[in-house]
């Protein structure tokens, strides 16, 4: 796999629904990560199973819904 600028999972790996990932870089929010990418804060904490979205990690891979 290839990063992007953005640190986007590039490659011919996909997902099942060929969804995007994104992983977290540090000073990234959720709502930073969702406004780059045009979704909610809650479809982005449903689709990984985040309860609190005040605590992501950098490093951590999100799928991006």
């Amino acid at each position: 796999n290839h990063f992007s600028e953005y640190g986007v999972v590039s490659g011919t790996a996909q997902t099942p629904a060929e969804q995007q990932q994104y992983i977290i870089q540090p000073g990234d929010t959720l709502a930073s990560i969702a406004a780059k990418f045009g979704v909610t804060v809650d479809s982005l904490a449903a689709a990984n199973n985040i309860s609190n979205t005040d605590m992501i990690y950098a490093g951590k891979v999100l799928i991006i819904a």
